[in-house]
């Protein structure tokens, strides 16, 4: 079974080409990397769907040198492509089509996500040195400069959504639990209010109707890794708040310690996706629905809207990660690559 099993991996992955093909990066599909903590191990992946060609580790190759200590996160928007480095406690910005460095921010406080709010600023989501301690880093990209920060926000703020003149963000505990959302007023860069929710908010995304669904993970304590303590960890769950009046309308509960991460969705935002007990689901926003896709230890989701492909990024050890690439509407798997260490998120451009 597992000989067979490799078998098919190795007959349907991509051929890795080490040097930039001559359309450059700006195309196609960027791939973060977070590699091991601790590390300078970090990288980020580049893949052409049309020549169904993978190119890992593009940073070092154009700049000679490695990009640093967890590659958390990158966006693209303005004229650069912006990688955020957690635990080099930094952001690195670079030309989208050479991917050569532009420039750096440094003295970041654990950075997670950076996401525009209007023409010129950028939020950066902090946990903070402690990792509790969370603030937002306001960044002016077009003077390539932090021009303020956002204290007292809350435990580990991760993923972030602009929403008219909000900003909500998830709170999801750093190196404690929290269990709210923070609104931020982007415009006054004040803290509007917090939505409580489940344990571990970690990602959130619109969906076709306009509310405002969020992953809630729940706390995990374990027995025995991995077995988890259910009595002591807490209930997952799928969220789903209106986003105008703040108010909670679906609650979709999951098992304890074991909930949703990695909330994605299509262009239309009636299909979202997610990982739950290391599988890959679906969630129906109008029935209020989930059902299991595909089973295996998922890691990343990413959905390429162009080609209606979902892409998947699964763990295989502490050298590599495998990419599936699982087609719509039925999701089967049309082929894998490989990509870097723990691969986390996808990038369409």
């Amino acid at each position: 079974m597992y000989i067979f099993f490799f078998g098919l991996l190795f007959t349907a992955c991509k051929k890795e080409e080490p040097s930039q093909t001559n359309k450059g990066f700006a195309q196609g599909i960027l791939i973060t990397n977070e590699g091991l903590y601790n590390q300078t191990s970090g990288t980020i992946s580049h893949y052409d769907p049309e020549q169904q060609l993978v190119q890992n580790r593009i940073f070092k190759t154009t700049n000679q040198r490695d990009l640093g200590n967890v590659v958390q996160s990158l966006n693209r928007f303005g004229e650069h492509t912006y990688i955020v480095v957690n635990n080099s406690n930094k952001i690195e910005w670079v030309n989208p089509q050479t991917f050569a460095e532009e420039g750096q921010l440094l003295q970041l406080q654990q950075p997670r996500y950076i996401s525009p709010i209007n023409d010129s600023l950028a939020y950066i989501s902090q946990w903070g040195n402690d990792l509790l301690s969370g603030s937002i880093a306001i960044f002016n990209y077009q003077k390539g400069e932090q021009i303020g920060q956002i204290d007292g926000l809350g435990k580990g703020p991760e993923r972030l959504l602009p929403y008219n003149n909000m900003v909500f963000v998830c709170l999801v505990g750093g190196l404690d639990t929290d269990q709210r959302l923070a609104v931020i007023n982007s415009q006054t860069h004040q803290i509007d209010q917090y939505i409580t929710v489940d344990d571990a908010p970690n990602s959130l995304q619109l969906d076709q109707n306009g509310l405002l669904w969020v992953a809630c993970s729940g706390k995990t304590i374990y027995n025995n890794y991995p077995q988890i303590d259910t009595a002591n960890s807490t209930m997952g769950s799928l969220i789903a708040i209106n986003p105008n009046t703040k108010q909670i309308v679906h609650r979709l509960n999951l098992a304890k310690g074991q909930g949703a991460k990695q909330l994605i969705r299509n262009a239309n935002g009636n299909q979202l996706f997610f990982i739950h007990k290391n599988a890959i689901y679906q969630l129906d926003p109008n029935l209020q629905t989930i059902r299991e896709i595909k089973s295996g230890h998922y890691y990343g989701l990413g959905f390429d809207n162009e080609n209606n492909i979902l892409y998947a990024a699964r763990y295989m050890g502490t050298e590599s990660a495998w990419v599936d690439r699982l087609s719509s509407p039925n999701f089967i798997l049309q082929d894998s690559f490989r990509a870097g260490i723990f691969a986390n998120d996808f990038h369409f451009q």
